[in-house]
């Protein structure tokens, strides 16, 4: 299997294609919609339609029916039942149309204008139409979600025409449309049953209903014979087992129980692979990052040249390649998906312990410091193990405190303590940059507390959120990428791969996309798009 770099950067059309999904023209929807309905027609004289697709997964859910409380995966488990108006595509900032057949913006940019899809029902018998969509998208309005926070009131022009008045335009509006807080569910099953029964049932207008639940153990979905695309799905159920150790999936999918395992880590993914006759797809799952409090006086981080020294002491190639089995790239960028985008024209800090240690030197540092690394469990792993030995060799040694995932999501919402350290996962990926650059790296942002922005850094995120001309666009994200580079504003360390491998027999349309699994390096399942072959 070639293991070129990662999917999600492998996009070289950004600039142009991230503007035209912002700025959506009626005729640009149209034509995406035309293609789109053309292409329902049957792949192959292969397909056969019927079959239970049985997957294993490490990780689960225990509310995924509310779009408003998902927790872990949720969103993907919802997504079986689940829609939202328009999709991610492949590319960077391109919108597929789902329940929204096309859509426009104002001439002023005023208003997003959406065109809703004709005689489509929700699992419970119930109508798709303009009310429901205005009733879903304003329980969003009025909850703390980040979601919609541009959109300041929803007006229906008809049974099937919905029109969102904006408060200020920028380049990330319809990414609100795509996913989340915005997906569309069932007025009638909420109202009917209640919140505490809807975060378990998604009751939605998608390819597959959910018929059985067990928390902890499994999802199991049957066909939606009234699905609104005609042919699809081909399989007649999905189902989601929750297998959490490593031996047991492999068993299990060795055996033929099931036919792909999601989230699996490098080691099992290299024994697979040696085995062939699988199917092994990779994406980067997140940049492993270091960050710190570089606002403290107090922190040896508040020093430029001790945080440069941090990223010169980690040999990031040897550690990737001896450790990330060809599945982990080293990374050196602070905004996830800024190369890809554009061309920044910083210069790599390569390993280089010698540097590092001089540079600790002129910062004062003492010859032994001693310093805390807080990560949560799951990323304790041998990578952590390797930059500590590294870190030892400059004099930096590392006490490592592991956290459970509860305390750990309290921890990470407040400044790090000076001279500490956390191994964390940042998100975001090419398709999604201006949306993570937007929730994550303003000065006011949650996210990265104890941080210090570079300065005009806000400015600089402002207008390339706010730039209409797509070249200018890149040049602001590219500075904004080489601010932080250049200050260090955290230690950015290798990719985190998210691993699937599927059973030879279990084929999908590639002429939707190119992966049922993820859409332009983020991760969306498409289902009703597999099917298994004779």
């Amino acid at each position: 299997m070639g293991k070129a770099y990662l999917l999600c950067l492998i996009l070289v059309s950004f600039s142009v294609c991230l503007f035209l999904g912002c700025d959506n023209s009626k005729k640009e929807s149209d034509e995406m919609v035309n293609g789109h309905e053309a292409k329902q027609e049957v792949p192959s004289g292969n397909v056969r339609n019927g079959g239970v697709f049985k997957i294993g997964w490490s990780s689960t859910s225990s509310k995924f029916g509310d779009p408003l409380d998902l927790r872990g995966p949720g969103a993907d488990f919802m997504s079986m039942a689940c829609q939202t108006l328009i999709a991610y595509t492949d590319k960077p900032g391109v919108f597929e149309p789902l329940l929204a057949e096309s859509w426009e913006l104002a001439p002023d940019k005023t208003s997003y204008t959406f065109h809703l899809r004709k005689g489509v029902k929700f699992h419970d018998g119930s109508p798709f139409n303009a009310e429901v969509v205005k009733w879903n998208h304003e329980r969003v309005l009025v909850s703390n979600r980040p979601t919609m926070q541009r959109i300041k009131s929803i007006e229906i022009i008809d049974d099937y025409t919905i029109k969102y008045h904006i408060s200020e335009w920028d380049n990330t509006v319809l990414n609100d449309f795509r996913g989340g807080a915005s997906i569309i569910i069932s007025r009638v099953a909420f109202e009917k049953n209640g919140i505490e029964w809807v975060l378990t049932n998604p009751i939605g207008t998608g390819p597959f209903i959910l018929y059985d639940y067990k928390r902890s153990s499994y999802h199991k979905y049957k066909r939606n014979k009234d699905y609104w695309q005609k042919g699809l799905p081909y399989l007649d159920g999905v189902e989601i087992h929750s297998i959490t150790d490593p031996m047991t999936q492999l068993a299990a999918f060795k055996k033929g129980e099931i036919h792909a395992l999601r989230e699996i880590d490098v080691v099992m993914a290299e024994e697979i692979e040696k085995l062939g006759s699988y199917n092994i797809e990779f994406i980067s799952g997140g940049h492993m990052i270091l960050w710190f409090n570089n606002t403290s006086r107090e922190s040896y981080m508040s020093d430029l040249r001790v945080r440069e020294a941090l990223e010169y002491a980690v040999n990031k190639e040897e550690i990737a390649l001896s450790l990330g089995k060809g599945y982990v790239n080293p990374i050196y960028e602070i905004l996830f998906g800024a190369h890809a985008a554009g061309n920044p024209g910083t210069t790599p800090r390569k390993y280089d312990p010698d540097k590092a240690r001089k540079l600790l030197d002129e910062a004062g540092c003492p010859a032994k410091m001693k310093m805390t690394l807080t990560t949560v469990t799951k990323f304790y792993t041998d990578f952590v193990v390797a930059l500590q030995d590294d870190l030892a060799k400059v004099g930096i040694e590392l006490t490592i405190n592991r956290l459970e995932p509860a305390t750990w999501r309290e921890s990470v919402f407040n400044p790090v303590v000076p001279n500490h350290l956390l191994y964390d996962r940042q998100r975001g990926g090419t398709a999604s940059l201006l949306q993570i650059i937007k929730e994550d790296f303003y000065s006011s942002s949650i996210y990265f507390p104890g941080v210090k922005r570079p300065e005009v850094w806000d400015k600089l995120i402002t207008r390339a959120l706010m730039a209409e001309n797509p070249g200018k666009m890149i040049e602001y994200l590219d500075e904004v990428e080489r601010k932080g580079y250049e200050e260090a504003m955290f230690v950015p360390l290798w990719d985190a791969p998210d691993i699937v491998v599927t059973d030879s027999s279990v084929k999908f349309d590639k002429s939707k996309r190119g992966s049922v699994w993820y859409a332009g390096g983020n991760p969306l399942l498409r289902m009703e798009y597999v099917w298994f072959e004779p």
